[in-house]
């Protein structure tokens, strides 16, 4: 993650996602992820803008839903639903 290079947020193919943080093998943390649209809107999400497309995170039993600002080969920009204006960003890593 952008701002903080010892975090990873690792997406697999399967619905699979694993946070880590280099150094620290105990703050590891699996959960799943799932994107959606305003056409199949999660009904925990209380709203959802056509053309939008949505990140459900779940992990330890906490769902958080940001909406994809930008995704590429190379950059992610997640924008929080629940905390006007925050976001993360993240930079592919290869090869960890």
């Amino acid at each position: 993650m952008d701002g903080n290079p010892k975090f990873t947020r690792t997406f697999q193919a399967d619905g699979a996602m694993i946070d880590q943080y280099e150094g620290d093998k105990s703050a590891t943390v699996r959960g799943k992820w799932r994107l959606f649209t305003s056409k199949d809107r999660d009904p925990l999400l209380d709203s959802a803008v056509p053309g939008v497309v949505y990140l459900r995170v779940e992990d330890g039993g906490d769902v958080t839903f940001y909406a994809v600002v930008l995704a590429d080969r190379e950059r992610l920009r997640l924008q929080y639903t629940d905390r006007r204006g925050f976001t993360q960003e993240f930079t592919r890593v290869t090869g960890r």
